[in-house]
């Protein structure tokens, strides 16, 4: 299966066999996924000798997150199904930078993790997130939200002891709101491809596929999304 992350500023690739992550090529930081995200894909199929053709499936990060980011990723994931004729999972980006704090920290289940990005526009994109038997389910749905109020509600979990671990840029973004609580940045800032791998894995094996000819970036804007429509129009 393969797995595209372009949604932050670090994308990647990821090729998993069997929910195993066999390979991954991590992008030059710096939101360049339209330049680097077709020939990193390239390379690793090549690196293992497979043609999109024999694919059980391509995972897609589809938002929020950037703009052009979402986009090219989106494109580039609906372009390689259509083509190869091969199943498409869209999956949340906040899920996936959940999932990649819970992998990394080697979290317990019934932990919290909340996934904060940065939004600009004096808002956040936010998520909340359990660990639940090897795996992230959400709490809250994803949405744009004024950092403020992801602060009061980070605060209010933990009031109640509850174990919230921060995920995500939003934090570093909003480190002054979260320095109360003893946050001041996340320990993993960015979703990783195999996080986004493993969330697509589970979707196709749960019979839930997403049809390549439909799947939108989640912008979770109102404005962001008009301006998909009015490109989608164009091409």
């Amino acid at each position: 299966m393969l797995a595209l992350e372009s949604s932050t500023a670090l994308g990647g690739v990821a090729l998993l066999r069997d929910d195993r992550v066999v390979g991954h090529v991590l992008l030059e930081k710096g939101l360049r996924h339209g330049r680097d995200l077709l020939p990193a894909t390239a390379g690793l199929l090549a690196a293992h000798a497979l043609a999109p053709e024999r694919l059980w499936g391509i995972a897609i990060s589809a938002g929020p997150g950037s703009y052009t980011g979402c986009r090219v990723g989106v494109m580039a994931a609906k372009a390689l199904a259509y083509g190869a004729k091969i199943r498409l999972a869209a999956v949340s980006s906040l899920a996936a930078a959940a999932d990649t704090a819970r992998e990394s920290l080697c979290l317990e289940p019934g932990t919290m993790v909340m996934a904060l990005q940065d939004a600009r526009r004096d808002e956040v994109y936010y998520g909340l997130y359990e660990c639940v038997r090897g795996m992230v389910t959400p709490l809250d749905p994803d949405q744009a939200v004024a950092p403020e109020e992801a602060a009061a509600r980070f605060a209010d979990l933990r009031d109640q002891g509850r174990t919230v671990v921060p995920a995500g840029r939003g934090f570093a973004a909003y480190a002054g709101l979260f320095a109360p609580g003893g946050v001041v940045a996340a320990p993993c800032e960015y979703p990783s491809p195999e996080a986004v791998g493993r969330l697509g894995w589970n979707r196709l094996a749960s019979g839930m596929a997403d049809d390549p000819l439909q799947i939108q970036p989640a912008y979770l804007r109102r404005d962001a999304d008009a301006g998909w429509a009015k490109d989608a129009l164009m091409t």
